[in-house]
């Protein structure tokens, strides 16, 4: 008895965002086989998905698209989600050390205009 992980990546009936045809060619390629599954791409690190002949940013977001369809996600290292966060932590890092020197930052409706 076999069990059924979701369709593969050609069995689409329209109701799923489609992959093109070079990053379905990509993933077999890839995996090495003529079809695979949902599941089968999830388990591929976005890393490694960006090193993949003929995948980009814009393949693994429609890839991403896909995968979100059958309730899964690629896993985007932090350092790739955390990018505002750590913007946000130099600014107030910087904001720390120009209140210690004497600075004040004004919001720009507090700021008197000459």
């Amino acid at each position: 008895m076999s069990t059924q992980q979701g369709p593969a990546a050609t069995d689409f009936d329209g109701c799923y965002a489609p992959l093109t045809n070079r990053q379905i060619n990509a993933l077999k390629n890839h995996l090495d086989r003529e079809s695979f599954t949902p599941q089968d791409v999830a388990a591929i690190s976005y890393r490694h998905l960006l090193h993949i002949s003929g995948l980009g940013e814009k393949s693994i977001y429609l890839i991403r698209s896909w995968l979100q369809q059958y309730g899964l996600d690629l896993h985007i290292p932090a350092s790739k989600q955390h990018k505002v966060s750590r913007s946000d932590k130099q600014l107030a890092k910087a904001k720390e050390i120009l209140n210690k020197y004497g600075y004040a930052l004004l919001a720009p409706e507090e700021q008197q205009h000459h």
